[in-house]
């Protein structure tokens, strides 16, 4: 059962910073829009994946301190 919960902190954690890649990245669109049709939707991307990014780090954190046994 330890190699599962150190499996999915791994994959929380991942998760984590590929979303916060992503919002990161949807925000320099925002601001340097190739296009005008894109209006909003950059920054409705960028905020969905920073929620995103910010729930997976406390999952992974909460699975990190169960894994080093605090």
């Amino acid at each position: 059962m330890n190699g599962y919960r150190d499996s999915m902190y791994l994959v929380t954690f991942g998760l984590a910073l590929v979303l916060l890649m992503a919002a990161v990245l949807f925000v320099f669109v925002g601001v340097n829009p190739k296009n005008e049709e894109y209006s909003v939707l950059p920054w409705i991307y960028s905020g969905i994946s920073t929620v995103g990014s910010v729930t997976f780090w406390v999952i992974s954190g909460r699975l990190g301190r169960q894994r080093s046994g605090k």
